[in-house]
């Protein structure tokens, strides 16, 4: 019997969090001398090196257009799952490729088409999320039936796509909680009088900074700062936000951090608040767990599952700026106290954990 030809299609993975995914999927396939690891990306350059045992195509046009990304899966991928007789796909950009293979499998990280708190402003602020909330509910929907399983990274993830899309074989492959910044180790001044507050964010109309600027309005008379990653320069949701903070000392525009400068924030920083409406993960809560910091977060289930062993959590309703602002005064008076009871998650035992266990279990075929 021959080996088994492994596909990870990844073409539209170029940068930041996404390239971070591929590069993790790639080093979980080293070692395994029954199969040929092949994968579709957009370049191959710094991934040769690191992952000599993988064979990489390229495909540096697929990402220029949805036109070219549609042809890209339905066809051209259709064609090379029969020139190379591959026995399993792994799409691990949403779209669920058709392909003409034993095993195939979609990995979903765009949860646009189950936000449930869309507005008419939002639609103004930002058409972009609004197309995508339209057209990934229908994109998902192609071929999602044909899988043999369909990955995501949290039970409440999973729970809305078999409601949706009426599905039976739905995984949950949660991350590990491994921060990617290093701390450079060295010792914080913890005599600091003021008191810092750090949302590691992009300006997008889910991230609900309004809330934040709400609380900074509050508590604009007290030694207490807010720090955001970005400049209000971005998009029109980045410029208003800006604007309604434009008379507000304690609310300050970082603009986007590299590494080193994210340490830096993360260990200064007292609190890090995270009022986020919609998230396949929520990153940030990981890498704040990492460093031992208090989280406020929104009183949402995808902070539930990052959050529920972690003790130095407080959760508030993402629209409530006094309760934020309660928490916020609890925290500067010294009256708050770790509570592991503070995460309200049952999980399920079948959950994956990794990439190791995320290609484990694709190999199974099961």
């Amino acid at each position: 019997m021959g080996k088994n030809i492994v596909v990870i299609s990844a073409v539209n993975f170029t940068t930041g969090g996404p390239f971070t995914v591929l590069k993790n999927v790639l080093t979980a396939t080293k070692d395994r001398a029954e199969c040929k690891f092949i994968a579709l990306v957009h370049s191959s350059a710094e991934l040769m090196e690191l992952f000599p045992w993988v064979e990489f195509i390229e495909y540096p046009e697929v990402k220029s257009s949805w036109v070219k990304r549609l042809y890209f899966e339905y066809i051209t991928c259709n064609r090379l799952s029969k020139v190379i007789k591959a026995t399993h796909w792994v799409c691990l950009h949403d779209i669920t490729a058709n392909v003409s293979v034993p095993y195939r499998f979609v990995y979903c990280h765009n949860p646009a088409p189950f936000y449930k708190y869309l507005s008419y402003r939002d639609i103004i602020g930002e058409p972009k999320f609004y197309l995508f909330y339209l057209f990934y509910g229908l994109l998902y929907n192609i071929n999602i039936k044909k899988n043999t399983a369909v990955f995501v990274q949290q039970q409440w993830l999973k729970k809305e796509f078999e409601k949706k899309y009426k599905l039976k074989n739905v995984v949950v492959s949660r991350p590990e909680d491994i921060c990617p910044f290093e701390s450079d180790g060295l010792v914080r001044n913890n005599n600091k009088k003021d008191v810092r507050i750090f949302y590691p964010a992009v300006p997008r109309i889910f991230k609900n900074f309004e809330v934040i600027i709400r609380a900074a309005q509050i508590l604009q008379d007290k030694n207490i700062h807010f720090y955001l990653t970005f400049d209000g320069t971005e998009n029109k949701y980045a410029k208003r936000i800006y604007k309604l903070a434009s008379e507000l000392k304690n609310v300050h525009f970082l603009g986007y951090l590299n590494a080193t400068e994210m340490v830096n924030f993360y260990q200064d920083s007292d609190i890090i608040c995270f009022p986020s409406k919609l998230e396949t993960w929520g990153l940030p809560l990981s890498e704040a767990k990492t460093y031992k910091k208090w989280i406020f977060a929104a009183d949402l289930p995808y902070a539930h599952e990052v959050l529920y062993n972690y003790s130095k959590t407080r959760y508030f309703p993402f629209d409530d700026e006094k309760i934020l602002v309660r928490y916020i005064l609890e925290y500067t008076s010294k009256n708050m106290h770790e509570d592991i009871k503070n995460s309200r998650v049952n999980f399920n035992n079948d959950a994956l954990t990794g990439f190791e266990q995320f290609i484990e279990y694709i190999l199974k075929g099961n």
